[in-house]
């Protein structure tokens, strides 16, 4: 069960990676490769390490949300997985009230219910359900509420919960 203090150490990640927003990186043409693999496998206190000296992390948004789960020791499996995998893996609901830190939403869901880009719940947002997210969806972090990212061809999201992790 995802704790109170797991998720309070994911919203410092996140707030690591908004300081350091520059050392980011995002697969070029948006296909992984093998620096995304190096990265996703490095522990929290080595990523931090390599950004504080000036070298980068890369990974693109649903290996940031892997990896954000990772650092809160949420992650289970061995591998980031994808968007469409975590859509498979976690349990959804669509009620933002409900989303605490370190839930992922998905947004720009299809019909076969496969997502376009992945955020983490930075902040939550119980009365007004639209809670702020750390977004890493290019080369660098944004930070807002879901409804600035689930627009255009992002519209429609689904909330993931990490509470049974």
């Amino acid at each position: 069960m995802a704790t109170q203090a797991q998720r309070r150490h994911i919203v410092e990640w996140l707030d690591f990676c908004h300081a350091h927003a520059s050392s980011l990186l995002y697969p070029p043409g948006d296909q992984r490769t093998a620096r995304d693999g190096v990265s996703w496998h490095l522990t929290e206190q080595h990523m931090e390490h390599i950004v504080n000296a000036s070298g980068y992390w890369q990974g693109d948004c649903s290996e940031f949300g892997s990896y954000a789960l990772k650092v809160g020791g949420l992650w289970r499996w061995s591998e980031p997985g994808y968007t469409g995998s975590h859509l498979q893996l976690l349990p959804r609901y669509t009620d933002g009230k409900q989303a605490r830190p370190g839930a992922l939403v998905v947004c720009g869901l299809d019909l076969d219910l496969n997502g376009k880009h992945e955020l983490v719940v930075h902040t939550a947002d119980p009365k007004g359900g639209d809670p702020i997210v750390g977004s890493h969806g290019r080369a660098g972090y944004d930070h807002g509420r879901v409804s600035q990212f689930a627009v255009g061809e992002l519209a429609g999201h689904v909330y993931l919960s990490i509470a049974h992790l």
